[in-house]
């Protein structure tokens, strides 16, 4: 039998991104369930990032962070620079 994959979603570097997104939801003021409705989605879909159970893409951490008043390039930059770290 081959090697299992390892999927991002259970490494720490994913993890840190989870992290990210709920520090900035958090300093933003913003509940997981407001945030979702400015996303225009259900209402549990920031939870279900936040938690793991749906996995975020690059186009909407983006998203997310232009909402909650981030630049959402100096956004990605930090996160770069956490992971580096």
């Amino acid at each position: 039998m081959g090697r299992k994959p390892v999927w991002s979603v259970q490494t720490p570097e994913y993890d840190a991104l989870i992290k990210f997104v709920a520090t900035k939801r958090e300093e933003a003021g913003v509940s997981q369930r407001r945030l979702s409705q400015m996303m225009g989605q259900s209402s549990n879909y920031i939870k279900f990032i936040e938690d793991g159970s749906r996995r975020l893409d690059l186009i909407e951490f983006l998203a997310i962070m232009q909402q909650l008043g981030c630049d959402p390039k100096k956004s990605l930059i930090a996160l770069i620079e956490d992971l580096a770290q």
